[in-house]
């Protein structure tokens, strides 16, 4: 995996030398935003743009897209760890437009309870995603990933229903193949608008090994808001959230709370985090802690 990340920093370094952003480019996310209306979708898109939501993201773009991000978790009870993550997704139009070369952070299937649905894992997959039916409101791809020391075949579905102008359910759901069999994810969510700046989600994720083990489900109540246009906007997320591994006691739950501090600077695809949370019962340390993240995350992908 070290050598899979040393190629595509490589790749990346190779782009960002050799690529100059015009103008039009630097406006993009702009240009996004002025799109949007009033409907809880083009909030929920413009929300999930800015905050670099992985479950969403490469339903947004069009066009080829890579996402590098270094993050530093730092907690006061446990190790700190870094990581730089790479995703996106390179289409092959040569061969089929229904073909894509992915990168992916993606946490399906992830036992780590204490992390927030969205937030990515720490290691990177390449793999191929065939899109096999793609409407406004359902899209079914076909995957194969690198993984465990084999090509492991996948199936992902995704749904959404505007259920009023301020109101939107969406569903993903995935099985891939690994070395204990299928590990199946769901991923659904409730998004409501709360004026042209703000939003409020209720997120839930459930990850499981077909009759193998006990089910890791998380949820979480998430409120945000936005600050400003173009270059300097800022983004506000409060969160709260409980996870667990089958059926606990509130008492064993892990529960978490934290803050979302999000800006881009010098071009709207360049961002820097600051997260601040509090998590009882954490399964970094078995204990109660505080922890802060911090995130510099830049966006390269082609605006046309």
């Amino acid at each position: 995996m070290k050598t899979i990340n040393l190629i595509i920093i490589s790749m990346l370094a190779a782009v960002s030398a050799s690529s100059s952003y015009s103008e039009e480019a630097d406006g993009w996310f702009d240009n996004a935003r002025e799109r949007t209306g009033d409907g809880a979708d083009e909030m929920a898109q413009w929300f999930d743009s800015f905050f670099g939501d992985q479950q969403t993201e490469s339903d947004r773009f069009a066009e080829t897209y890579l996402r590098v991000i270094a993050r530093s978790l730092l907690y006061q009870n446990s190790d700190s760890s870094q990581h730089l993550r790479v995703r996106g997704s390179i289409k092959l139009p040569n061969l089929s437009q229904r073909l894509e070369f992915i990168f992916e952070d993606s946490d399906a299937g992830s036992d780590q309870t204490d992390t927030v649905p969205g937030a990515g894992a720490e290691d990177v997959r390449a793999g191929i995603k065939w899109n096999g039916f793609d409407t406004d409101a359902i899209k079914l791809d076909f995957t194969a990933h690198w993984r465990d020391s084999g090509l492991r075949p996948g199936i992902r579905f995704r749904q959404q229903q505007a259920i009023s102008q301020n109101v939107l359910f969406h569903w993903y759901h995935r099985f891939d193949f690994g070395n204990n069999g299928w590990e199946t994810s769901t991923d659904f969510a409730f998004d409501r608008t709360l004026g042209e700046d703000r939003l409020i989600r209720w997120r839930n994720r459930i990850d499981t090994s077909i009759g193998r083990e006990p089910a890791h489900w998380r949820t979480v109540v998430q409120y945000r808001s936005m600050q400003g246009d173009g270059v300097g906007e800022i983004g506000r997320q409060w969160f709260v959230g409980l996870s667990g591994t089958g059926s606990r006691s509130l008492s064993e739950m892990t529960k978490t709370v934290g803050f979302t501090w999000r800006r881009s600077f010098w071009r709207d695809y360049l961002w820097f985090e600051v997260e601040p949370r509090y998590i009882w019962n954490s399964e970094a340390c078995e204990c109660d802690t505080a922890g802060i993240q911090l995130k510099a995350e830049v966006l390269l992908f082609d605006p046309d």
